[in-house]
C-alpha cells in the first residue's frame, strides 16, 4: 500500500511469504543511518559522563 516493502507470497506448502524492499524503501537508508550515527553518538555523550 504505501510502496515501501514488496511483499510475495510463494505457492509452497505451507504458504510462505517474502517480503524485500522497494527502491523507494531502500531510499530510506540514508536517513536509518544517520538517526543511527546520532543515536550512538547520544549515548556516548550521555553515559561518558
Amino acid at each position: 500500500m504505501n510502496h515501501l516493502v514488496k511483499r510475495t507470497v510463494c505457492n509452497t506448502k505451507p504458504v510462505t511469504v517474502e517480503y524485500e524492499l522497494t527502491a523507494l524503501g531502500g531510499s530510506f537508508n540514508e536517513i536509518i543511518e544517520a538517526m543511527a550515527k546520532w543515536g550512538i553518538q547520544y549515548r556516548q555523550s550521555v553515559f561518558s559522563k
